[in-house]
């Protein structure tokens, strides 16, 4: 005889809370540094953050209909942060996020293959991107870090 459990039982919640638990132990000790925090760079962190966030969320817009498939920037925006909520806080990280972003866009009507792709090529624009902005960076401080000034 076999057991059928149905989602959101005890064990599926005990599963859930041993994946989980271990990922979000930091979290007291990453609150408890931001009391050092000044308010002001905090501030301009989180509007740094909304507004790559956002971006990321258009290019990832501009790639889908590329690709024939149309979706609001509120669908997209959503599925980015339940994408990234996911993929930091299950195991198997980026590939959990990848289902529920295949599975989310699944339900508005897009092929998973089509997602598939979409998220491949978003991931490998958004990674040159910021490959040519640290390079940018290192370039424009690199004589002052090489050769620093004696006066």
């Amino acid at each position: 005889m076999t057991a059928h459990h149905s989602a959101g039982t005890p064990p599926d919640a005990g599963a859930g809370v041993f994946g989980l638990l271990p990922r979000l132990g930091g979290l007291t000790r990453d609150a408890a540094g931001l009391r050092h925090a000044r308010p002001a760079f905090l501030a301009a962190a989180v509007v740094a953050q909304a507004a790559s966030l956002s971006s990321y969320a258009q290019l990832y817009r501009q790639v889908l209909a590329a690709f024939g498939a149309r979706i609001r920037f509120r669908l997209a925006a959503d599925v980015i942060m339940a994408t990234f909520f996911v993929s930091h806080l299950t195991p198997f990280g980026s590939a959990t996020g990848a289902l529920v972003n295949a599975s989310t866009l699944e339900t508005e009507g897009i092929a998973a293959a089509t997602t598939g792709e979409a998220i491949a090529l978003t991931s490998l624009t958004s990674t040159i991107a910021l490959i040519v902005l640290f390079g940018t960076g290192l370039v424009a401080t690199a004589g002052r870090l090489v050769f620093p000034s004696t006066s």
